[in-house]
């Protein structure tokens, strides 16, 4: 710091200290920077709160004298009408604390039982040469304390028609940004890219990532404002808490210190906002006014710089509507008529209520020349999250102990059931309430409770922020009333994401213990349910199911509701009362919603297999309710309802996508309001990333803690069908990028097939070391795509494989595998009987073996009978392998399932039962014939032998059919007479 700034002080344009003055410290000299609101001890920068230095404010301005308490108190307060009402006792002890954290660094004493003073080390200076007019007297600024100009002298800078850019924005600040103030240049050029250390995992510009995001956005602004005509320069768009007011602020005040010929001017509409939250009886017409005084100021500021190039830049834009259309059109048409390059932040996906979103926002055009979008720090990447939370906590000053490090921050948010976490809710977490955060057996509602009643100031308070929260998110009001807009309700509602589902839990809940049931009048019953008929997101179920288990009576309602009311409920209604079935804590009820949802499971699934059903949509919607009853009954360990679902999810395309579908809906990747729109049950190939990351996420802790939960087994499922659809889609424009999962699926696979938890379970097994060979092929080629034309394009050339056996009898022209398969396919067709008495026969089951029995001989070649008999169980396995990857393309989305073609090989395989055993005689039978016609055409390459050698075949038949068919094509054919006849194995039998 120059030397020539110490105890140089004054009083700016908003009547607050500015400039430094040397203190005495316990430990040496203390600088205080006024300006920035920073102390420097021992030249080492300390930040304090605000309000500690509007206290050490009033202390200078009273020294040498004494201030008496009660004198300080009225001086500290009075002066601001925004503390009229406010409580003198809490306030005391807030002045109190205040004085006492000051003096950690500044030596105060304690003069009377009520006073203080603060020592200076010098008085301060005065500055020459100013013109009196605008010395500010003391006694306007304190009234209440009679201290004279010659104890302490302070001026005023300037006049308020002088304002510069700076101190026109200062007023708007209100994040750590204010650190910068008293740096140079090159060092908030430093401060950008420290800055970028939180976002650089979490940050695009522009649609890319690059290693110092806010230095980038920073100069794609500056080159905008100079060497571009658009108005329009940069948009930062993100979620409430993720720093972008810092972002913001910070490159304001970069530019401000670092490009003379750029004259950049701050508005954070929130402040607008924050003057009707500090004041009770101010008017929308008052905040508008507010903003039209501060506009015309920066249109004055722009009519006087002359060359320079005006930067205006918006802060505190919502995209969803909170009652200040009037505001927002005033603001948009003012703005318009500025001359000034435009940057603007937006606080995007805080609802999912299109009803308050604007869906053109009149400050947000389209036509931005870049754009920077935040998300929020996904918790599935544990590496790049510990990074930032490290970032963040080092950006924030935060001092935490060795024992809350960045991974055990880590470890409690995924306990927690935190997904995703942004950078400001991470910091007032861990400033306000971390020891609920850090206990061993915190809860993430306890943790949410605490947070909610601490800003509300009481509990009663609590249930009327949740009904209004719950109302503004699933009810039908266009937007909070003027009263509730800005009271302490609203206001903690929209502090983040979390807190709005936090309340709109606590109100489902509150909901539930308000049920009274008749018994008797079931109709009237059904109405006071009518809230129940919807389908919860997760970020919201996790905040009901801890508050569902912490109450008896809660759970005892759920019971009743299963019991009696199951049959009255909407198809939405029944799935999310089964979700809560399976959560109950009390074990004699859950054992009784065990029983209860076996019952629901085989009366859907005997309705879905046997329903003839009027659209797909009611098809969907049977699915999408056993998809429920299958999970809560796979929750609790039931491994039969597993298999059979799995192996549904397999089989059925519609079951299939109702599933990926449902989960990018509940996981919060499509947007759903419960009550206002069916769920679609269609997979969006666009999107996925919170859907995968908290799967990712659950299987990780699973594998981590070595738990056998089937829910996993469902969970990697689903992640593999997801994949499926994207590899699929790969050529579509905007499909979701899946390359950083693949891997990791790959991974669980391993673990699935290693940890032994599919142990009765053949098909599953089998489609999970099948998409274990797929996905590992497409992380070595680096391909990640799946063309559907791949089994055609494979299979199709199966007529080049000649058959092995005429090929060594030199047969000219020899018979294919396609011709033998359609040759048996064609023999069964008109000989198979349509019906027998044999149990489990299928005449359309032996025809689709007889089509595709030979197929995996396209790959493996035809072999031998004789060379086959040498290692059959090789071949056998080969074969079988073979065939298993064909019949599993068609698992894919968009491929035509091949379910029955699959049931037919793996009955084939397993060469057992009355089908097997007439397709093999028909396979057999076909050789025997097509040696019939070879030997007729070339009788001289065959010898007696090669005869009864063929012809043998048919005393091994093993069916009557097939023996049938025999005698009726080659015994008594007349066109083989003189063959049969020559045969002694035949005369023989």
């Amino acid at each position: 710091m120059n030397e020539q700034f110490y105890n140089t002080c004054y009083i700016d344009c908003y009547d607050r200290m500015a400039g430094y003055i040397s203190l005495r410290g316990s430990s040496g000299e203390v600088i205080a920077d006024f300006s920035s609101r920073t102390l420097y001890v021992d030249k080492k920068e300390i930040s304090i709160p605000e309000s500690n230095f509007r206290v050490l404010e009033s202390l200078v301005i009273c020294a040498p004298g004494v201030a008496v308490y009660d004198e300080l108190f009225n001086a500290f307060y009075e002066d601001s009408s925004s503390y009229a009402n406010v409580d003198e006792n809490r306030a005391k002890r807030v002045l109190r604390n205040c004085i006492h954290n000051i003096s950690k660094y500044i030596e105060i004493d304690n003069v009377q039982s009520k006073g203080y003073r603060i020592t200076l080390d010098k008085k301060i200076k005065k500055i020459n040469n100013v013109d009196k007019d605008i010395v500010h007297d003391i006694s306007e600024l304190f009234p209440e304390l009679s201290v004279s100009l010659t104890d302490s002298e302070i001026i005023k800078a300037t006049e308020s028609k002088n304002k510069s850019a700076l101190e026109f924005s200062k007023k708007f600040f209100h994040s750590g940004a204010t650190e910068m103030l008293g740096k140079s240049a090159q060092d908030c050029l430093a401060s950008l890219s420290e800055l970028s250390g939180i976002f650089n995992c979490v940050a695009t510009v522009d649609g890319c990532a690059c290693e110092d995001v806010i230095r980038n956005a920073y100069e794609l602004i500056v080159d905008g404002c100079r060497y571009s005509s658009e108005k329009n320069v940069f948009r930062i768009n993100g979620p409430l808490g993720s720093y972008k007011n810092r972002i913001m602020q910070y490159i304001y005040l970069a530019i401000e210190k670092n490009n003379g010929d750029i004259v950049p001017f701050f508005v954070d509409i929130a402040s607008y906002e924050r003057m009707a939250e500090t004041d009770d009886v101010i008017t929308e017409a008052d905040i508008i006014s507010a903003f039209v005084e501060d506009i015309e100021a920066v249109s004055e500021s722009i009519n006087r710089i002359g060359d320079k190039i005006p930067l205006l830049m918006i802060d505190g834009i919502r995209d969803f509507s909170r009652g200040n259309e009037a505001l927002y059109h005033c603001m948009s048409r003012r703005i318009d008529e500025l001359d000034c390059k435009m940057v603007i932040c937006i606080d995007s996906d805080f609802t999912v209520n299109n009803q308050h979103r604007f869906e053109v926002h009149p400050l947000v055009p389209d036509d931005f020349m870049h754009s920077m979008s935040i998300d929020s720090m996904n918790l599935y990447k544990r590496r790049e999250s510990i990074e930032f939370i490290r970032s963040t906590v080092g950006v924030s000053g935060i001092e935490l102990s060795d024992a809350v490090t960045p991974e055990k921050i880590y470890e409690n948010l995924v306990r927690l059931k935190f997904s995703s976490v942004d950078a400001y809710w991470l910091v007032f977490i861990l400033k306000n309430n971390l020891q609920e955060f850090m206990g061993r057996n915190s809860k993430i509602s306890t943790l949410y409770n605490a947070i909610c009643i601490e800003a509300l100031g009481s509990r009663n308070e609590l249930d009327s922020a949740a009904e209004l929260a719950y109302e503004f998110e699933f009810g039908s009001m266009d937007s909070p009333d003027s009263e509730a807009n800005f009271d302490t309700r609203w206001r903690l509602i929209r502090r983040h994401r979390t807190v709005l589902d936090f309340l709109i839990a606590k109100h489902y809940i509150n909901k539930i213990a308000r049920l009274v049931f008749t018994r008797t009048d079931k109709e009237a019953d059904k109405s006071s349910l009518s809230f129940f008929n919807m389908v919860l997101q997760k970020n919201i179920t996790r905040f009901v199911v801890e508050m569902l288990n912490a109450n008896e009576c809660y759970e005892h309602k759920i019971m009743i509701i299963a019991e009696d009311y199951y049959n009255y409920l909407s198809l939405f209604g029944k799935s999310e009362l089964t979700f809560w079935m399976a959560r109950l804590e009390n074990k004699v009820r859950r054992g009784k919603c065990i029983g209860l949802l076996k019952n629901y499971n085989n009366k859907e699934i005997q309705h879905y297999k046997t329903a003839k059903f009027a659209s797909i949509e009611e098809k969907r919607n049977t699915a999408f309710l056993i998809r429920g009853i299958s999970v809560s009954l796979i929750h609790e360990n039931d491994r039969k309802t597993l298999a059979q679902y799995l192996k549904t999810l397999l089989t059925d395309k519609v079951a299939n996508s109702v599933n990926r579908g449902f989960h990018l809906e509940y996981y919060g990747d499509k947007p759903y309001i419960p009550n206002q729109s069916l769920l679609d049950f269609e997979d969006d190939i666009t999107k996925g990333e919170n859907t995968f990351n908290i799967l990712c996420i659950s299987l990780d802790r699973k594998i981590k803690h070595r738990v056998p939960s089937p829910m996993a087994l469902l969970e990697l499922m689903t992640l593999c069908n997801l994949i499926q659809a994207r590899l699929e889609a790969a050529d579509c424009d905007d499909v979701f990028d899946i390359t950083y999962y693949v891997p990791k699926v790959i991974s669980y696979i391993e673990w699935a097939i290693e940890s032994r938890t599919l142990g009765g379970m053949a098909d599953i097994a089998r489609y999970f070391m099948w998409m274990h060979n797929e996905l590992t092929a497409v992380k070595e080629s680096g391909v990640y795509r799946y063309s559907l034309s791949g089994p055609y394009d494979k299979f199709s050339c199966a007529k080049i494989i000649k058959r092995k056996g005429w090929i060594n009898c030199k047969v000219p022209e020899p018979e294919n595998i396609v011709e033998h398969m359609y040759n048996c396919w064609l023999m069964g067709m008109l000989y198979l009987p349509e019906q027998a008495e044999a149990a489990g026969y299928s005449k359309e089951r032996i025809l689709n073996m007889l089509l595709i029995h030979d197929l995996a001989e396209r790959e493996t070649d035809d072999i031998s009978r004789p060379d086959k008999q040498k290692n059959l169980r090789f071949y056998d396995r080969q074969e079988n392998d073979i065939m298993q990857s064909f019949m599993l393309s068609g698992t894919y989305p968009s491929a035509v399932g091949l379910n029955k073609y699959s049931e037919a090989w793996n009955e084939w395989d397993g060469k057992a039962g009355i089908n097997y055993s007439i397709a093999k005689d028909i396979d057999n039978i076909q050789t025997v014939y097509q040696f019939c016609e070879y030997y007729k055409q070339n009788p001289e390459l065959f010898t007696d032998e090669d005869i009864d050698y063929w012809l043998s075949d048919i005393n091994d038949l093993n069916s009557e059919i097939g023996k049938e068919i025999a005698n009726k094509l080659i015994v008594a054919n007349p066109i083989f007479t003189s063959i049969v006849k020559s045969s002694s194995v035949i005369n023989e039998s």
